[in-house]
């Protein structure tokens, strides 16, 4: 069941700051609006916490962050969702009980990563975790211009403290 905007305790921003301006370096930026969850998503990933008129946000040091996959949207096939864009529902492993965030991305590179990573620990049948990780690609046009393209990835990954994976009831 996917929840309204308002009943999330934040959002995930691949490699943006609070203005929506890229970053130099890829990080995760968190945006809530409980300074609560900011306070302690900085302590426990890092960074400092910025404050808009009605949200906060944390943009952390951290390329990977560990989650537990509560639900993905839309549940159709891979290449139709990175069209459409798809939003999944996670916990922060770090902090399960500070609520549930949000990542939406439209990158058929992130569909795939997720796809995969699902359906490899499906066959698997193992134990283990996701993680969000950001990857780049820098390269330089003709004319001189330097472009940074940055995307969310899924990856699987077995589960130092034997932690649950999956889709959580």
């Amino acid at each position: 069941m996917s929840m309204r905007e308002e009943e999330f305790a934040g959002w995930l921003l691949p490699g943006r700051d609070a203005e929506g301006n890229p970053l130099t370096v890829p990080s995760w930026t968190f945006a809530t609006r409980e300074e609560r969850v900011a306070e302690v998503v900085r302590h426990r990933y890092g960074g400092e916490v910025r404050r808009s008129e009605d949200h906060m946000y944390v943009t952390t040091p951290v390329n990977e962050i560990a989650v537990e996959l509560i639900s993905m949207s839309p549940g159709g096939e891979r290449n139709s969702a990175a069209q459409e864009g798809i939003r999944i529902e996670f916990r922060l492993i770090r902090i399960l009980d500070m609520g549930i965030f949000a990542l939406s991305s439209s990158s058929e590179n992130f569909a795939d990563s997720l796809h995969e990573a699902v359906s490899g620990n499906e066959r698997r049948g193992e134990v283990g975790e996701l993680s969000l990780a950001l990857k780049e690609k820098r390269f330089t046009t003709r004319s001189g211009m330097q472009v940074v393209y940055v995307w969310p990835e899924v990856r699987w990954r077995e589960a130092a403290d034997g932690g649950a994976f999956g889709l959580a009831a």
